[in-house]
């Protein structure tokens, strides 16, 4: 993976090296010694479509695997200075369902882009930040609409309209498509 997104002259080079953790036999290669690169890479390459593979394809089953060592990290990233890492923090969860999905941690690596101390405020209205947590709720409210409601609710003065407008999208169009009672 690091050596092909190394050398990568041309974006699909660099897509090719995201994939390679979700295809086999590559999958068994997943450890936590594969969570430099998987920062180095996001950092690196500093857009939305390396950021959101990266972080489906090769985060989520290391925070899958090894929860205990991948959890504090995502913690670290949702409130560090780079965007990417912040966004990639709450975007691994969002294929996990189940009992692999974590509330808890879900909703602490949102809250810091989200806040209102300076540092929360200067990432909350960075698009790629507002847009990402809309789409990591919407996954949510697959799952648990009362919640992500309730979230939007609780935090509405500090989500951008952009952020509700996602989030909420799904439930929406369910309620759209419902009888009326």
């Amino acid at each position: 993976m690091q050596a092909l997104w190394q050398v990568a002259q041309f974006r699909e080079e660099r897509y090719v090296a995201t994939e390679l953790a979700r295809v086999l036999p590559h999958t068994k290669l997943l450890s936590l010694a594969l969570l430099p690169v998987v920062e180095t890479m996001i950092a690196s390459g500093a857009w939305r479509d390396y950021c959101d593979g990266i972080s489906g394809n090769t985060l989520a089953p290391l925070l899958h695997r090894w929860p205990a060592d991948i959890k504090p990290v995502l913690r670290d990233w949702s409130r560090g200075s780079d965007l990417w890492l912040r966004r990639a923090s709450f975007l691994c969860q969002s294929g996990l369902k189940g009992v692999d999905f974590d509330a808890p941690l879900f909703y602490e690596t949102l809250l810091p882009s989200i806040g209102s101390s300076p540092h929360a405020a200067l990432f909350a209205r960075q698009f790629f930040i507002r847009k990402g947590i809309g789409w990591a709720l919407r996954e949510r409210s697959y799952a648990v609409p009362d919640e992500v409601i309730a979230f939007c609710d609780e935090h509405a003065a500090q989500l951008a309209p952009l952020t509700v407008r996602e989030a909420l999208k799904a439930i929406h169009r369910r309620q759209a498509k419902s009888p009326v009672d």
